[in-house]
């Protein structure tokens, strides 16, 4: 079993064309989910921190 998600940020204020993230889950019984609070300013937090986000969204067209 597969979870797929799409997430497209429209935000024409901050972006010339909407990034969008795809991301894929495989099902796997043995994984151990711990709680934890969702941040929803953290979603690109990881590629600002180490400095991709222009590579990210210099990408974006590839994405449609």
């Amino acid at each position: 079993m597969t979870l797929s998600a799409v997430l497209t940020v429209h935000d024409p204020e901050n972006y010339l064309r909407p990034p969008v993230r795809r991301r894929q889950w495989q099902r796997n019984d043995a994984a151990v989910i711990f709680p934890y609070t969702c941040d929803p300013d953290s979603f690109y937090l990881q590629m600002y921190e180490e400095g991709e986000m222009d590579i990210y969204i210099k990408r974006t067209d590839r994405r449609f």
